[in-house]
């Protein structure tokens, strides 16, 4: 039995947006689950989570129930799924868990045009920005405590090698998120863990204007990653532009990782 793929999506993205990756993989007999928090129904503009939202979500409703049912898991990650992912895999580990009597868990995490925070910084910190000094891209609505993207800057800096039809759509699309899950430090990182040593592996995007390639190579010496590809001339969004060769170089940096 395969094991599970578990999409990680990055920020302001509908689960629709990673259909085609979802499709790739099940095309090479992989099944694969990409879900997310509908509305983000526990977010409240007067309090701060302990933990970010999406990785609660991602943790309970989405882990925690094939972890249980002794699936073994790749989680895969993009862009912001960078940051939330890899904080909701405490004890979840293969590794740990087998030792525990258990079976199932995470065999291996891989991230593509990610963003990494390590435990006790934020998505906003490691991009070099804060509450107060917020990007010029993105709008805060301090009433509902909504962050929104431009759809413009959006069009020329993630969806930029699409038809422009497709862009215009895509961009059009995306949805409000809270700003918490943006300035919320990251409470644990998988990146000393025992379970995960040898089992990250990370898949650049050569052309990526969002997160240009040398600040992609910075996270993964940070997070001290030794498995990495490249995606030659792709953007920001390989799970779009690229679905099925996307999947092939995950499913060949999984054989790597796990042998």
């Amino acid at each position: 039995m395969k094991p599970t793929v578990v999409i990680c999506p990055g920020a302001w993205q509908l689960e629709a947006f990673y259909d085609p990756l979802k499709r790739a993989f099940e095309a090479l007999d992989y099944p694969t689950v990409c879900k997310l928090s509908n509305g983000y129904p526990d977010h409240d503009p007067d309090e701060t989570p302990e933990i970010n939202l999406d990785t609660t979500f991602l943790r309970e409703h989405v882990l925690k129930p094939l972890v249980e049912e002794g699936k073994e898991i790749v989680l895969f990650m993009h862009s912001y799924g960078g940051v939330y992912g890899p904080a909701a895999l405490e004890g979840f580990g293969e590794l740990e868990r087998k030792r525990a009597g258990l079976q199932g868990g995470v065999i291996a995490a891989i991230y593509t045009a990610a963003f990494i925070a390590r435990k006790g910084t934020s998505t906003m910190s490691v991009m070099g920005f804060s509450d107060d000094n917020l990007p010029s891209w993105i709008d805060l609505d301090e009433a509902t405590g909504l962050v929104s993207f431009h759809k413009d800057h959006a069009k020329v800096m993630v969806f930029h090698d699409l038809p422009p039809e497709e862009a215009e759509r895509l961009a059009s699309s995306l949805p409000k998120q809270p700003a918490s899950c943006f300035s919320e430090p990251v409470h644990w990182d998988p990146y000393e863990a025992e379970s995960f040593q040898g089992r990250l592996g990370y898949i650049y995007t050569e052309a990526d204007r969002i997160l240009p390639l040398d600040f992609q190579k910075r996270f993964v010496q940070t997070a001290g990653i030794k498995h990495t590809a490249m995606l030659e001339g792709c953007s920001h969004s390989p799970h779009i532009e690229m679905p099925k060769k996307l999947a092939e170089t995950v499913i060949g940096m999984l054989d790597t990782l796990t042998r």
